[in-house]
């Protein structure tokens, strides 16, 4: 098809296209009907600019009666042929590129009468626009004609306070942001216009002038308060000019919503001094004594009201809390009309405004202003806040004050849910800390006994090292959620490898499936990038998690993993896809399911969760641009969706080396002082660098530790941040100040993972950061970095000559790739005792892989058998 074809709005038509097959079309016909039947909003398809079908909603719009208007040109909505073709010229050439178009305009029924309407066109086909067109009309008649009231009353608004005569000044942020022509003629400029956008200070006739009125008015204007005086100003040819003024904060709540002044001059205006007077005494009374009620509703009945309220329908205190919020309506059929009519809207969370009747205690009725809001948005039945205001107050800047009211009141009462959400965590995370730490603390009190037998020193060292993961990742995820509700986690996108990171993803599952005798499904799509910019530890995180759920809530059947991709010019759309064949979540559940804390299961499958993981998945998908969408069904299982949109790198630009471990390093010995306060932390560092032949120093706080790096000199420096009598941070400032060592390398070391602490550590001179507890990978990677290191690696060291180590068959290998993934050692030791047993020709690996599990070597078991398993699939 030629591109540059042009499209029209409804009734023009593109032309048709093949269905792939029948069951598709089945499926494409059904998802269309429920929509055309069920949308709230008129649809009306369109080809060869006549109407090829609409809805519902359409005909009633319109006033077709059934199918009439099928066949009939898409000019018959339109007022006229002028108005017709030049929408058309305007949507034709985006609808062409198959881009949406969207308008508001004027359409007409078929009794001839006009309806204001939003216009959204879309091309049924992005392959072949000529196909047809489906638009989407909305009734927007009744905002248009509210659009033109407010813009009348606006006008109007507008009129006094031009012609006021008092200069009014609205100031926002220290600027002139509106002013009358009065203010304008009090302050000598020639007209508002030049003294807009005037800083506030330009008429002060000094700084200290301009900021002692900002101590003086800041305080009672963000109380709410008004503040008055009489000030010197200046004119804008310099003479001054004392004034009298009256200010009063649009928004005590939020400093930049501004503030409003009445401005008087007092010098030329004596002889109507008391007619001024009296005049700012009823602003400032209309100011402070806005007749505005407010009223709190929930199930019709009235749950609390404001004094103004009380004096408005003439209640006495307290007495109409807890009645039917009919007592102010005049009759039953009034009051359950307009129910009928705020109903549908609160129910969704809209607000609900009109203008009616109501009745005092004592039979009187009054004309009010009424505004209806749900407090919760999330949850329309807590409640309804409503506003009655008098038609004459300064309506805007009443209503910016009764919402602030209104969300003080919520925001106490979420307050107080804050409060039994934290006690409620606290018990938790007592209940969660003492499990592990109870693991932990047993089985050590346990090896410190003499003669335990090796199995069981195995089995509580295994023990404890799943107990301290478990330990960790609660830890993390406290702190991932701290950082999303405080707002301040974030995203390090960086360059990764897509394949290689589902690899790794897959590969974990695969072992926490086959354990549970599931299968496990990975899909890719073939149209996948292989290098994307994203950040991959946070990814892998919600990948990880909710898989990890899945094969938790799953005994039989399969886990599956779907990766699609629909990649453009230099992005690319992610669409995970992961489903199993559990059991499911009641629908009942659903809504509760991204809570903090919620585990919905019983307590066998809670073991281990801390009721964290999904809420922080979903805040993480957030924060990439997504959300995390899920289906379920009791008993067949549940599907969880999410899109994450990524950046598109060439294939080169990243490497993906293989992990190896490091046995040592070219060159010169290097020394390394380690200053921690925590015996057992320096000791592990040392036990880690010592055998990589790395001398290592060692000190207790940031002052044994600036004098020790004075006399040894080292070559790098490990520091931790927080310590005794002289903490890292200070001792890295000083050792920056020393001409013998400032040049040294320090890595500052940290509990906190916080980005301030991060910062502080490098504002203080520190050249790279680590947080505990210390990822040795990522402490190598930045001494290399630092001192310019060359590893050398166990594989390059130890890689047996050809021959001399005789393989087990492929099974065995991958039963023990599959242990050390999950790092049980035990189980490794006996496999490689049934290895040995097998041929003696395999005893020399079987022993080598007993002496690394011994040794609780998990890493280099894995490394050690990929190694092999790769060399097999090479021979």
């Amino acid at each position: 098809m030629d591109k540059h074809e042009t499209t029209s709005p409804p009734g023009a038509g593109t032309g048709d296209t093949g269905v792939s097959t029948q069951q598709a079309l089945r499926e494409v016909t059904a998802m269309l009907g429920a929509i055309m039947q069920n949308a709230p909003v008129g649809i009306v398809l369109s080809r060869d600019r006549r109407i090829t079908g609409y809805n519902p909603k359409f005909r009633e719009m319109f006033g077709f009666h059934g199918d009439e208007g099928v066949g009939m040109p898409g000019r018959a909505i339109y007022r006229n042929d002028d108005e017709y073709e030049a929408l058309g010229r305007e949507a034709g050439p985006l609808l062409s590129q198959s881009l949406p178009f969207s308008t508001e305009l004027y359409m007409r029924r078929q009794d001839g009468s006009d309806l204001w309407a939003s216009l959204i066109g879309y091309v049924q086909n992005q392959d072949n626009p000529r196909e047809g067109t489906i638009w989407l009309i909305e009734d927007h008649s009744e905002r248009k004609r509210a659009e033109e009231a407010l813009k009348k009353t606006s006008d109007e608004l507008v009129a006094i306070v031009e012609n006021a005569s008092v200069g009014i000044v609205f100031t926002r942020n220290r600027a002139i942001l509106h002013c009358n022509r009065a203010a304008a003629e009090i302050f000598g400029y020639p007209s508002a216009e030049a003294l807009v956008g005037e800083p506030s200070i330009a008429i002060y006739p000094d700084a200290q002038s301009f900021e002692r009125i900002s101590r003086e008015a800041g305080p009672p204007l963000a109380a709410g308060q008004s503040f008055q005086a009489e000030w010197l100003f200046k004119r804008r040819d310099g003479r001054p000019v004392w004034c009298r003024i009256y200010g009063k904060a649009v928004d005590p709540t939020r400093t930049d919503t501004g503030t409003v002044w009445i401005v008087e001059d007092i010098q030329v205006a004596k002889q109507t001094q008391e007619v001024l007077h009296q005049t700012l005494r009823q602003m400032e009374a209309l100011m402070r004594n806005a007749p505005v009620g407010i009223i709190f509703t929930r199930d019709r009945r009235i749950l609390r009201y404001n004094p103004r309220l009380a004096e408005m329908c003439g209640f006495d205190g307290d007495e109409a809390v807890g009645q039917s919020a009919r007592i102010m309506y005049r009759s039953d059929e009034e009051y359950d009309s307009l129910g009928a009519v705020a109903a549908p809207l609160l129910s969704r969370g809209l607000p609900f405004h009109t203008e009616l009747f109501m009745r005092r205690r004592d039979g009187s009725d009054f004309w009010v202003n009424l505004i209806g809001y749900v407090q919760n948005l999330a949850d329309p039945h807590e409640g309804t806040i409503w506003i009655a205001e008098d038609r004459s107050a300064f309506k805007r800047a009443d209503e910016e004050l009764q919402r602030a009211n209104a969300e003080l009141v919520i925001a106490k009462e979420r307050a107080e849910v804050a409060n039994r959400a934290k006690s409620e965590f606290l018990a938790k995370m007592s209940h969660e800390l003492r499990t592990p730490l109870n693991a932990i603390l047993g089985y050590a009190q346990i090896l410190q006994r003499e003669n335990v037998p090796r199995d069981r020193l195995l089995l509580g060292l295994d023990t404890i090292e799943q107990s301290g993961q478990h330990l960790l990742t609660l830890i993390n995820d406290i702190l991932d959620l701290a950082r999303i509700e405080a707002g301040r986690l974030e995203l390090e996108p960086t360059q990764v490898h897509l394949p290689g990171l589902l690899r790794v993803v897959a590969d974990i599952v695969r072992v926490k499936a086959e354990q549970k005798d599931l299968l496990f499904r990975f899909e890719a799509s073939p149209q996948m990038p292989e290098v994307v910019r994203v950040d991959a530890k946070r990814l892998r995180q919600v990948l990880l998690n909710l898989l990890s759920n899945a094969v938790k809530f799953t005994d039989r059947g399969e886990v599956r993993l779907q990766v699609h991709a629909a990649p453009g010019w230099t992005d690319c759309l992610l669409r995970f896809e992961v489903s199993d064949s559990g059991i499911g979540i009641a629908p009942e559940f659903l809504p509760r399911l991204f809570h903090p804390f919620e585990q919905l299961s019983d307590a066998h499958r809670r073991a281990g969760g801390t009721g964290l993981g999904l809420a922080i998945s979903r805040e993480l998908v957030r924060s990439m641009g997504g959300d995390i969408a899920v289906e379920s069904e009791p008993g067949q299982g549940s599907r969880f969706v999410f899109e994450v949109l990524v950046g598109v790198l060439p294939t080169e630009a990243v490497d993906t080396p293989r992990q190896r471990a490091v046995a040592g390093y070219r060159g010169p010995r290097k020394r390394v002082l380690v200053v921690d306060d925590v015996l057992e932390n320096r000791a592990l560092i040392g036990d880690y660098l010592r055998p990589l032949d790395f001398t290592v120093g060692e000190a207790v706080d940031g002052e044994a530790g600036v004098e020790l790096a004075r006399t040894m000199r080292p070559d790098l420096i490990l520091m931790d941040n927080v310590m005794p009598v002289m903490s890292g941070l200070e001792a890295t400032r000083r050792l920056r100040q020393d001409p013998d060592v400032r040049g040294v390398p320090i890595i500052a070391i940290s509990a906190s993972a916080s980005q301030n602490d991060r910062d502080r550590s490098f504002a203080a001179g520190a050249d790279a950061f680590l947080h505990k507890p210390i990822d040795f990978d990522e402490l190598l990677r930045h001494m290399a970095a630092l001192l310019q290191l060359s590893w050398v690696y166990e594989a390059e060291d130890e890689k047996p000559a050809p021959g001399s180590m005789v393989l087990p068959p492929r099974e065995h290998m991958q039963a023990l790739h599959h242990l050390a993934m999950m790092g049980n050692m035990r189980e490794i030791r006996q496999h490689a005792a049934q290895i040995a047993e097998m041929d003696s020709r395999y005893r020399p690996f079987a022993d080598k892989l007993d002496r690394m599990a011994q040794g609780f070597e998990s890493g280099a078991i894995r490394r050690f058998v990929e190694m092999h398993l790769r060399q097999g699939e090479g021979t």
